[in-house]
């Protein structure tokens, strides 16, 4: 993209008119199986509005209200437990721009700012995972993630050093990705 602005506009449009129709068909059958209370139509748009803006129930029950009743259709659960990941994935589009423009401008510092980040994220995921605490407003954004997304970002911005690790060893990687995969599962 050509700038933050571009990239946050592009990510959101790819983003928003699926999740909105998500949260739409969602909702209405909630109210239809009498699982969601509209107490008040200003009170609920105020919830939905805040819902759909930022695809974190979390969020929005915090700042408005619960309309979730846990009964009919849905009993105790979320009706849609993963949305989540589309906060993590907007807050990416927010925070990915601001690095982006310092490693533009400062490439050493950039990809330190780039690299203390991800250390500084992986320490809150340990904070969380240890602790067994979890921050319901961080836990839904990039804090504890950012990690992860940062070994791609720094991957792509070095890709002209690091691209020989990679490049024609497909078999190597998924060996040492199955012998990984075998040994966190044996060991959880």
């Amino acid at each position: 993209s050509s700038s933050a602005a571009s990239f946050f506009v592009k990510g959101s449009l790819r983003i928003f008119p699926a999740l909105f129709v998500n949260i739409a068909v969602m909702e209405l059958a909630l109210f239809v199986t009498g699982g969601l209370n509209v107490t008040g139509i200003l009170q609920y748009l105020s919830y939905f509005t805040v819902y759909i803006l930022t695809a974190a129930r979390i969020w929005a029950v915090y700042f408005t209200y619960e309309p979730y009743t846990m009964s009919g259709f849905y009993g105790v659960s979320d009706p849609s437990g993963v949305l989540w990941t589309l906060t993590v994935e907007l807050t990416f589009y927010l925070t990915l721009p601001t690095l982006l423009e310092i490693w533009r401008r400062w490439k050493r510092a950039g990809a330190l700012v780039v690299a203390v980040a991800a250390l500084g994220s992986w320490v809150m995921a340990q904070h969380f995972n240890i602790t067994d605490r979890y921050n319901p407003f961080l836990s839904v954004t990039v804090g504890p993630t950012f990690w992860i997304f940062s070994m791609g970002v720094l991957a792509r911005l070095y890709w002209h050093r690091v691209s020989r690790i990679f490049e024609g060893k497909l078999l190597w990687w998924l060996a040492i990705h199955l012998t990984i995969t075998w040994w966190v599962a044996g060991t959880s």
